[in-house]
């Protein structure tokens, strides 16, 4: 008497046959490529992970390449702008020419006292103003953050004083949640201490008027 081969079971993979018992076997433990329950994930991270994309730049994005560096971004209080980026990629409005900066106060050896001054000057150079805002750029005749003895002589001081009380805005800039803390609202100035910042500056104009009688 002949015996008729059992049905055959479904399989992930047709490629060849194999007995009965084989194909039940693998049917049973792969299941045609479901996932165990509790299996570990192994794929890739996606584009829309939250940690996708995400940069080393500490949320600022952008990751220091060669693209367009918005102005007004700003590296952690302390750093350098130019150590991360290169200011000839920053976009946004800039001096029309490079006449350098001038003292417009007699020089104050007391301003080298104020105890905020590295603080504002760590400030001033972790962000893209620094670029054209220093001896030899191009909006040093404005101000220049590395003007000697004191920064602020080198502001006018009808300026001086708009920029304490607020009345001078920059460029939009980023963000504090996106920017290091660093925000140009109120002052105009990028900054993570709006309140400290505009103390020390009404404190220059305090100095510059006193010297100025």
């Amino acid at each position: 008497m002949t015996r008729s081969a059992p049905a055959p079971f479904r399989t992930c993979s047709h490629s060849h046959s194999a007995p009965a018992w084989v194909t039940l076997g693998l049917a049973l433990v792969l299941a045609c490529g479901s996932e165990e329950p509790g299996a570990a994930d192994t794929s890739a991270p996606s584009a829309t992970d939250d940690t996708a994309g995400s940069g080393d730049d500490g949320g600022s994005g952008h990751d220091g390449g060669d693209g367009p560096v918005t102005n007004g971004t700003c590296v952690p209080h302390g750093e350098a702008f130019s150590d991360t980026y290169d200011c000839a990629l920053v976009d946004g409005p800039s001096g029309d020419d490079s006449i350098g900066p001038t003292a417009h106060a007699e020089e104050d050896p007391t301003a080298l006292d104020d105890p905020d001054l590295p603080w504002v000057l760590d400030e001033l150079r972790a962000c893209s103003c620094s670029c054209c805002h220093q001896v030899t750029g191009e909006a040093a005749f404005v101000w220049a953050w590395d003007f000697s003895p004191v920064w602020t002589d080198s502001i006018e001081s009808d300026r001086l004083e708009r920029l304490a009380n607020g009345e001078i805005s920059g460029s939009a800039g980023l963000p504090p949640e996106v920017n290091h803390g660093f925000s140009r609202d109120p002052l105009g100035l990028p900054t993570t201490d709006a309140e400290r910042m505009q103390a020390y500056l009404l404190r220059e104009v305090e100095r510059r008027e006193a010297g100025a009688e």
